[in-house]
């Protein structure tokens, strides 16, 4: 080191900072690499001036200065973050050889430089950092902050560092002496759930087993996702299955959620049907949404079980395979029947072993879950089910039982003729025997349902009209949006032979032919003004001195119809 260079060198110990800084800052630029220059430097650092120490930084750092770490590790703590920035920037252009010194500093620094220390050594992507970096996952503290960076910096690896970090954690996973560690085992297996390659399946099931400790056993099973979600066979699924019932309701539940979202094969039915009737919830409701896979009929049987169980969660993932199986209309349909009240003879709405079984969140039955899951298939009832079902709903509005509004929704979307005659015959009943707002209530839902005929519409209009208590309502506005006279207005519109039907009826009353006679003479449309005329001359002729056939003749006059 020539004279020039050692009196630049000297005055980093000069008393005033201003030279110390001058000549920190004229060495970087000089980029003298000497052996005595960057130990000056780097003597420096330990100076508790910001300044210097970040001249003294950006020095080092454009000479790239080699076996910093001793020197510049404490700063990584700084409270001032631009020279934290600068420890950290020097730090991270030692290579490998200071590796050893900065695993070293993690042994006694605080927490927060330990993280900083590890941050850096990850990014050197090589199997000797990876090693010495595996080596701390012994102590429990240092683990989580290794595995979790480590993770991190797996998204910045190219394929050949990824692979290199996974031969490592393959070796030390099969390595008996550390196996015996099972905090440093559940922190390999751990890491190894970060790679998403079917090749790890074979070599992470084994620690699963019942001989391993439980933070192993969960390490494992946790790891297992990623790995299955890219290829999986049968046995490997069932031989993570074989867990879903673990005493331990953690191991359980950590079963569930690794096979969560993947597809369980439906060859293993036998284990898959063990589980539905298993200890655990959540193991339950697996086992029953992947029974919805399965072509064999146990499967089937054991669905529709657990669609009656007091269990919420497995009985909703019952409904929920049901609903995607193929080819059960037939089943389910045997099922609805067997759970439909008996009628118990003398009496209506009797419910003979009724199955009302566990209601589900909205209080419906099994038969509701059972009705509402054969709607979506109605149109694959066969000619005799559907009579079946027709008959079935008929003895349900008998018996006046709960079950009636259920089979009539069924009995709509698979035979709509069946349905419109079922309540029409019905309706047809209880008009018979003077049952109006029953008759008219029925015949309002075949109207919904657009399958309402005009001799029907006529029963329905004159039922409303007979069960109806208030009839004072002779406004237009009653006659366009009353829900009795809209069927007077479309039969009028069909030229229906409405007017001479209702004058041959013997249970209408005055009030009845005056309440419609009125309201349609007020209508602007010619056919429908005429039918209230008639209607309103008949009430004259019946009943000339009343006040009602005087206000009717009345009406005619003012009308123009007389």
């Amino acid at each position: 080191m020539d004279k020039t260079l050692k009196g630049i060198v000297d005055l980093l110990s000069d008393e005033r900072v201003e030279r110390r800084c001058a000549a920190a800052m004229l060495l970087g630029d000089l980029k003298a690499k000497e052996p005595p220059v960057i130990t000056a430097l780097a003597n420096t650092l330990t100076e508790e001036n910001d300044v210097l120490r970040s001249y003294a930084l950006d020095a080092l750092i454009g000479m790239r200065a080699k076996k910093m770490a001793p020197y510049v590790s404490s700063l990584l703590d700084s409270t001032n973050p631009e020279i934290r920035q600068k420890a950290q920037t020097l730090l991270g252009n030692q290579g490998s050889r200071s590796a050893t010194a900065m695993i070293r500093e993690l042994q006694d620094a605080p927490a927060a430089r330990r993280r900083k220390i590890v941050e850096l050594l990850a990014k050197q992507h090589n199997k000797e950092t990876f090693e010495r970096l595996l080596d701390t996952l012994v102590d429990r503290e240092m683990g989580d902050p290794v595995v979790n960076i480590l993770r991190h910096e797996m998204l910045e690896m190219n394929a050949t560092d990824e692979n290199a970090l996974r031969d490592v954690l393959l070796a030390r996973v099969k390595d008996k002496t550390r196996q015996e560690s099972a905090v440093e085992l559940s922190q390999l297996l751990r890491l190894l759930g970060n790679f998403r390659q079917s090749r790890l399946v074979n070599a992470l099931l084994p620690f699963t087993k019942t001989k391993y400790p439980a933070e192993v056993r969960l390490a494992a099973l946790v790891a297992l996702n990623k790995p299955l979600s890219v290829k999986h066979t049968s046995k490997q699924i069932e031989a993570v299955l074989a867990h879903a019932d673990d005493p331990n309701p953690t191991i359980a539940r950590t079963v569930v959620s690794t096979l969560r979202g993947l597809a369980i094969p439906a060859d293993i039915t036998a284990r898959l049907l063990q589980l539905a009737d298993g200890q655990h919830v959540e193991t339950r409701s697996l086992a029953v949404k992947a029974l919805g896979s399965s072509s064999d009929p146990k499967a089937l049987k054991a669905l529709l079980g657990h669609l009656e169980t007091g269990d919420p969660n497995a009985r909703d993932a019952a409904g929920r395979s049901l609903n995607k199986m193929e080819g059960i209309a037939g089943p389910l349909f045997k099922a609805m029947l067997q759970a439909l009240p008996q009628k118990k003879s003398g009496t209506k709405g009797g419910a003979k072993g009724s199955v009302q079984r566990a209601s589900g969140s909205g209080g419906d039955t099994y038969l509701e879950r059972l009705l509402r899951l054969l709607s979506s298939r109605a149109d694959e009832l066969k000619p005799a089910q559907r009579k079946k079902l027709a008959e079935s709903a008929v003895q349900a509005l008998e018996s006046e039982a709960s079950s009636a509004e259920g089979l009539l929704r069924l009995l709509r979307k698979a035979d709509p003729k069946r349905y419109s005659q079922v309540l029409t015959d019905r309706a047809l009943a209880h008009r018979r025997g003077r049952r109006f707002g029953q008759a008219f209530s029925l015949l309002s839902k075949v109207d919904q349902a657009g399958l309402l005929e005009d001799d029907a519409r006529y029963t329905c209009g004159l039922s409303g009209l007979c069960a109806s208590d208030e009839k004072k309502s002779y406004g237009r506005a009653s006659r366009t949006t009353d829900p009795v006279l809209k069927h007077w207005v479309a039969l009028v519109q069909n030229g229906y032979p409405l007017a001479a039907k209702l004058k041959r009826e013997r249970i209408l009353s005055p009030e009845d032919y005056f309440f419609v006679g009125f309201n349609f003479s007020e209508s602007h449309d010619e056919d429908e003004k005429e039918f209230g005329g008639e209607l309103l001359a008949h009430l004259v002729k019946k009943s000339p001195r009343s006040k009602l056939g005087r206000s009717a003749k009345n009406k005619l006059r003012l009308g123009g119809l007389l």
